[in-house]
């Protein structure tokens, strides 16, 4: 697509990422480069995007203006770790995954801005989200339900942003694919992925890892914002972003932890922001152990290794049957096992560092 070719369907339907490529005149053999250059520009967005929601979330909740900007800092730093968004990045640049999280990221930036005016540029941001990757258009259109029903003066825009993201799904229905190249009706999709996923303890057992694979545990920090997300804008659209993103995960996503990228920027910014907001040593402690067990999950290791067979290892689990992989399970309790005693005990020397300041100090 990048040099001007049909792409099969249905990824040809993503192509606003292969549109910018070819507006650089790749060839065949170096347009991967190109699309590797655009991953590192997007990852860097992400990071900043990050850095930026979390900051905002943090103050919104009621955190001080230091410990909001340290919390953005976390959150971006803690995106640094899992699969995502190194792996396949390098290994597979020319997936959208990365290129269009930046610009859903920055979308949600834009439409829960408190600037009016910021917050329309959110209506072009939206077209260009759903053009890079399509498997944003459920969490978009359902966040523009949301802002519709919670926030008044903003519906128009909530109106405005849902027909951009239905102008970029028309035109990715024009857009020609490879003759012959044919995919699975969705409906059929959708039940061989429940199947899958629930249609034995062994497949549930594999989605229940890919999920935390893909969550890993600083994502439950955001759990305590969710009762005030129904009646709260600012956390009502991250929340409605990560809620549909894990659905789509669910039913649409061969590689479950891939799809739920999306949603994992939304909780570790709704976490961190949460954190912040509590002046606890206990809260403190349990962001080193919950971090700690997430670089267990993510292994960032292994994934940024470039050691294509550790990296597969990770998803045997997914491909093998379950008599073949009990002793892969066992290998990754044990690896997040000791990167939770690891945990403990950097909390336990931070407590007891804690202890030794004088209250003032403290």
């Amino acid at each position: 697509m990048a040099t001007w070719h049909p792409g099969f369907q249905p990824y040809q339907r993503r192509f606003l990422g292969a549109f910018l490529i070819f507006l650089t005149h790749p060839t065949p053999s170096d347009a991967w480069v190109r699309f590797l250059v655009l991953d590192v520009l997007s990852t860097i967005a992400l990071f900043i995007g990050m850095a930026v929601l979390t900051r905002r979330l943090a103050i919104h909740l009621g955190a001080s203006s230091t410990r909001a900007r340290w919390a953005g800092v976390i959150a971006a730093s803690s995106l640094a770790l899992p699969f995502y968004p190194w792996h396949y990045s390098l290994m597979v640049p020319s997936n959208s995954d990365v290129f269009s999280a930046a610009l859903g990221l920055g979308w949600i930036l834009l439409v829960t801005s408190t600037d009016e005016r910021w917050a329309w540029t959110s209506v072009p941001l939206a077209f260009l989200t759903q053009a890079a990757r399509d498997t944003w258009a459920p969490a978009v259109l359902l966040c523009c339900l949301v802002l519709f029903l919670l926030v008044r003066r903003r519906r128009w825009m909530a109106l405005a942003n849902a027909v951009a993201v239905g102008v970029a799904i028309g035109i990715s229905l024009r857009v020609h694919a490879v003759p012959g190249s044919t995919t699975q009706p969705l409906l059929q999709v959708y039940r061989s992925q429940l199947v899958d996923n629930f249609g034995s303890v062994h497949g549930f057992a594999i989605y229940l890892y890919l999920v935390a694979f893909g969550l890993g545990a600083l994502s439950l920090f955001a759990l305590p914002t969710l009762h005030r997300a129904l009646r709260d804008p600012q956390l009502a659209l991250p929340w409605t972003l990560a809620i549909v993103s894990a659905m789509v995960a669910t039913v649409a996503g061969g590689t479950t932890d891939r799809y739920l990228f999306p949603a994992l920027m939304m909780l570790l910014c709704l976490g961190m922001g949460w954190i912040a907001a509590r002046r606890s040593l206990v809260v403190e402690l349990a962001l080193i152990l919950a971090l700690a067990v997430s670089i267990g999950l993510w292994r960032p290791w292994e994934t940024l290794s470039g050691n294509v067979a550790g990296i597969l290892r990770i998803y045997d689990p997914y491909t093998e049957p379950w008599s073949v992989n009990r002793p892969l399970f066992v290998h990754h309790l044990v690896v997040v096992g000791l990167a939770a005693s690891i945990g403990i005990v950097a909390a336990g020397a931070m407590a007891v560092a804690y202890r030794r300041l004088s209250p003032r100090e403290a």
